[in-house]
């Protein structure tokens, strides 16, 4: 059923739908090639992909989506991606400015 491409490059090529993900691990385990070829392998994930899956869940998928998509070292990605969640908890616009002064510095090796 989905031998072509696997999950990551399937959706990235517009063949699957993230939803699909508990289908392809069900298909992994009803394959006979289960013990030949591991669940990440399967799914078509580095290991840092897999393992922020299996940590954080299918909420994860367009996280790893997006790096894959635009070509960004995951572990970058997930650095911004608290950067601003931060930002977003400052209580006034002072405390934003102050957060992206420090970042902007932190970025230009100024700190």
């Amino acid at each position: 059923m989905y031998k072509d491409l696997n999950f990551i490059d399937g959706v990235l090529e517009g063949d699957y739908l993230l939803s699909e993900v508990d289908d392809f691990v069900d298909a992994w385990h009803d394959s006979e090639d289960e013990n030949d070829i591991s669940l990440q392998e399967f799914l078509g994930m580095t290991e840092k992909e897999y393992k922020l899956w299996a940590e954080k869940g299918d909420s994860s998928l367009k996280i790893v989506l997006s790096a894959r998509k635009d070509g960004v070292n995951l572990d970058t990605l997930l650095e911004d991606a608290s950067e601003m969640t931060w930002a977003a908890r400052a209580k006034s616009s002072d405390a934003l400015t102050q957060i992206s002064n420090f970042l902007t510095k932190r970025d230009s090796g100024d700190e």
